[in-house]
């Protein structure tokens, strides 16, 4: 699994931020500082993954349950789907 760390400011108060991402074989987890999840087994509250063909988002956003609270399917965000008329 590959880590990096990048460091991003607060849009507020121009604090630094960190965040966490880890490329694995089964998507990409997104984990910035100070969150986590209920079991801590994934422990990034964020992660993105491809299921037959379709990219969706998954948002743990209560570190108190133990499901995804948001699943997102990013479909028609393809470029396949582009409407040059829109």
């Amino acid at each position: 699994m590959q880590n990096s760390k990048i460091t991003i400011h607060d849009l507020t108060t121009n604090a630094p931020a960190d965040i966490h991402i880890s490329a694995g074989v089964n998507g990409l987890f997104v984990h910035p500082e100070g969150t986590g999840t209920h079991d801590g087994d994934c422990y990034a509250p964020i992660l993105l993954e491809i299921i037959d063909g379709k990219p969706f988002l998954y948002v743990y956003a209560d570190i108190n349950q133990i499901d995804f609270t948001h699943r997102i399917d990013l479909s028609t965000a393809l470029e396949s789907n582009r409407n040059p008329n829109a």
